[in-house]
């Protein structure tokens, strides 16, 4: 069976046997791969049924109009398939688009372009139906209602049935001619027959049947369709339409004399009919015959002209045409591409991805740097609807490509995407990015942070603090302080000052380790605590004390800690404190250095006129004068005589330029009252005693051990 074919279904066994399989299994026939939504409601057209579906093989929406046999008298039966007949022959932009039928012995079913009746769209007051908020777009209607009177006109043919119940709407606000039950030849007409609506009589309004009762060969072809085109204008404005001009085109429409009525052509040209509005869906529907200066002039005061278009009139009217243009390329792609976004952003995320998204990566493929310093102005809006992975996998790629071009606004314009595309590629991997993913842009940014141009070089390090927290651990402390430490010696101030910023930024995000703080951060604060720039200074101040306060909650922090881990173990810490005797850290240093220096000196005590600054030992005991050497204690009886004690190394002052001034020990904080007095006392007379070789005596130390 052919496609469309109106013979019926079942007459070619095979085919039956095949289309009967093919039923079962998709719920489709081969020759009719048209299938109705199942939530569609069903709308009357005429003399038909009309519910929205879907083409089987496409998934194309279409509109699908059936006809019951059943219910129908012979003549509306015949003027059925009389009406299929004609729209399938007809070919025009303002009449119905015919995709297919099928006949069977209980209905006629019919599929075409998804459309919705006009007269369900005035009940419903649909806002492509409202006189008030958009009468521009009944004005449209009009304009595309007489263009296809006139095509019908120009095929020798008399329409017949003007009326709301044979116009279609489609989704874009275009009206569509439909309903051809009642079309006759004009030159019938011309020899007294007059088109039969008694086929319509179950819907057709008897208002729009013109009054004369019969015609000749001076009956103008245009006159009793026109007649109709005046009807529906009353019937939407009534007596007083917007615009006014309106009100002297509907009286010539409506003319008693048929002679008067104006024809197609001349309703177009009327002013009732040109504004903004239609004249702005003209031109798109004539682009394929306007210049490149023209095309560039008319994208450019686009913006303003759809403000006042319906939604629906923008994404379905004018969206498809600046999609084809941007394609095209050329010099208007740039300037289509600002209202193709503009109209976008209200497209809901899953009709974006179906209609804008192909059109969008082709053109990230274009070589075109206007076209791409377009793209790189409206990411936040691509970011917002193109999905993860299509980020990640293909625009990205892209996108990087322009840091390495010669343009100095391209570079600086691509850094800044990247603040934008990274969050949204990290959102798809966990709020993070992918090991190698994350290496790669850490790298692409260090790289720009050395840019000859300072304001790439600031915006790199701007972006690295805003996806820094998209980074992953590793790379992150590879990469956050290192580079912020360079470029905090960046010459150009608003570069240091950014880096200060950035600094705070990725601290108050907690992207700082205890460690990393202590040791990497807070030098590079202290350089710019000193910059020559006041901003910069207070930031790194301010920074600093910030640094300073979690340093301190950590210090408490652990303290806490280390009070509730003895708390746990106060045996044993009292097992250690018995064992150790109670002094302090300098006591036991000092009387560590005394047991290695008399270990040395094995001959007895040191000088005592030699000064000292360690702390002094016990008093000397001297043994009584009158004591004889016999009077010796036993066990020392048999000692031999200590030898002469080992040379106490003495304090003297400094060569010039190698030991202290006063303003070094002042730098290192020593002051007058600190210093140890270095002086050397007086030489006193040793006494003329023996002493015990085995006494511990207190020993000179030298000031270089203090030093160290």
């Amino acid at each position: 069976m052919r496609h469309g074919s109106l013979r019926s279904a079942g007459s070619d066994p095979a085919s039956t046997m095949f289309a009967w399989a093919q039923t079962l299994v998709t719920g489709t026939n081969p020759e009719f791969p048209f299938k109705p939504e199942q939530e569609s409601p069903e709308l009357m057209a005429g003399n038909w049924v009309m519910r929205h579906g879907v083409d089987a093989n496409s998934s194309v929406p279409v509109s699908i109009h059936s006809f019951t046999i059943a219910d129908a008298g012979p003549d509306e039966l015949e003027a059925a398939k009389r009406a299929v007949k004609r729209l399938k022959s007809m070919r025009h932009p303002n009449i119905l688009k015919f995709l297919g039928c099928i006949e069977t012995s209980t209905e006629i079913s019919m599929a075409t372009e998804r459309v919705t009746p006009l007269d369900h769209l005035l009940r419903q007051q649909d806002p492509l139906a409202d006189t008030t908020a958009h009468p521009q777009a009944l004005t449209w209607g009009l304009i595309q209602l007489t263009q296809a009177l006139g095509f019908v006109h120009q095929a020798g043919l008399v329409y017949g049935s003007v009326s709301p119940g044979c116009v279609m709407v489609t989704r874009g606000g275009d009206w569509k001619l439909a309903g051809f039950e009642a079309t006759v030849e004009f030159s019938a007409v011309s020899t007294g027959a007059l088109p039969d609506t008694r086929c319509l009589r179950r819907w057709w309004p008897k208002a729009y049947t013109p009054p004369e009762t019969a015609t000749d060969a001076d009956y103008p072809q245009h006159a009793w369709d026109m007649w109709g085109v005046g009807c529906l204008i009353y019937e939407l404005w009534g007596e007083n339409p917007n615009p006014q001009a309106l009100k002297s085109a509907w009286s010539k429409l409506v003319s008693k004399a048929a002679t008067t009525r104006l024809p197609p052509a001349r309703l177009l040209t009327h002013a009732a009919l040109k504004s903004t509005y239609t004249s702005t869906l003209l031109f798109l529907e004539n682009t394929t015959l306007k210049s490149d200066q023209e095309k560039i002039g008319f994208y450019q005061s686009l913006q303003s002209a759809i403000e006042e278009m319906p939604e629906v009139v923008r994404q379905h009217k004018v969206l498809p045409h600046l999609m084809e243009s941007a394609q095209t390329g050329g010099g208007c792609a740039v300037e289509a591409l600002a209202p193709l976004l503009l109209i976008a952003k209200s497209l809901p995320t899953e009709e974006f991805q179906r209609m804008v998204e192909p059109v969008v990566l082709q053109l990230f493929g274009s070589p075109d740097r206007a076209l791409r310093v377009s793209l790189l102005q409206h990411m936040p809006l691509l970011v917002a609807n193109l999905s993860p992975t299509v980020l990640q996998e293909t625009v990205y790629a892209q996108v990087v490509l322009g840091l390495n071009d010669t343009a100095p606004q391209l570079r600086d314009m691509t850094v800044v995407s990247l603040c934008h595309i990274v969050p949204k590629m990290a959102s798809e991997e966990g709020d993070l990015l992918t090991e190698s993913k994350a290496d790669d842009v850490s790298k692409q940014l260090m790289r720009m942070m050395v840019d000859k141009e300072p304001v790439i070089r600031t915006n790199s390090v701007v972006c690295l603090g805003k996806i820094a927290e998209y980074l992953t651990p590793t790379v992150r402390a590879k990469v956050l302080c290192a580079s912020l430490a360079k470029t905090a010696k960046d010459p150009f101030g608003k570069a240091r000052e950014s880096t200060c910023l950035s600094l705070i930024a990725c601290h108050s995000r907690g992207l700082f380790e205890i460690p990393e703080l202590a040791g990497r951060v807070l030098p590079v604060l202290g350089g710019l605590a000193l910059d020559p720039l006041e901003s910069v200074r207070a930031h790194a101040i301010r920074m600093i004390h910030t640094v300073a306060t979690s340093l301190e909650k950590h210090s408490d922090a652990t303290k806490a800690k280390d009070a509730e881990a003895a708390a746990k173990n106060v045996g044993n810490e009292l097992a250690v404190q018995e064992d150790t005797p109670s002094s302090d850290w300098t006591s036991w240093a000092m009387k560590g250095i005394t047991d290695m220096v008399v270990a040395d000196q094995p001959g007895g005590a040191g000088n005592t006129t030699a000064t000292s600054t360690a702390t002094p030992a016990e008093p000397i005991r001297r043994p009584p004068a009158n004591r004889s050497p016999a009077s010796k204690p036993p066990a020392m009886q048999n000692v031999a005589p200590a030898p002469a004690p080992a040379p106490v190394p003495t304090i003297s002052e400094p060569e010039p330029g190698t030991g202290w001034d006063d303003e070094e020990l002042q730098e290192d904080g020593w002051d007058e009252e600190e210093l140890p007095d270095l002086q050397e006392p007086p030489p006193s007379k040793p006494a003329k005693v023996s002493r015990p070789p085995i006494a511990k005596r207190p020993v000179a130390v030298e000031l270089s051990l203090i030093h160290i």
